[in-house]
């Protein structure tokens, strides 16, 4: 049973602005570029910063899946197809 009044309302708004969020980031090259960056560098300095053994591989596998989701979103700015990520844009182009 739903504890808050809202009955999610509050975390669809969440998921709505980020998407937005997201949405704008990704329309352009340079703001693309460097939240790729500075998602692929968190990753590494937890890996060097980390002292105790289980954070450290808490950090390593973190940098694996920002590899994994780095390397698609490269390759997709360097086609320049961000339309597969992009609903909106995706199905205005099947229309046309």
């Amino acid at each position: 049973m739903e504890v808050f009044i809202d009955f999610g309302l509050f975390e669809l708004l969440a998921a709505a602005g980020l998407a937005i969020v997201a949405k704008r980031v990704y329309m352009r090259r340079w703001s693309t570029l460097t939240c790729l960056i500075l998602s692929l560098v968190a990753p590494v300095m937890l890996v060097f910063f980390a002292h105790e053994s289980l954070l450290r591989w808490i950090a390593v596998i973190c940098l694996a899946t920002t590899l994994i989701n780095c390397s698609l979103i490269f390759l997709l700015i360097r086609r320049w197809d961000m339309s597969m990520l992009l609903a909106k844009s995706a199905s205005s182009g099947k229309n046309r």
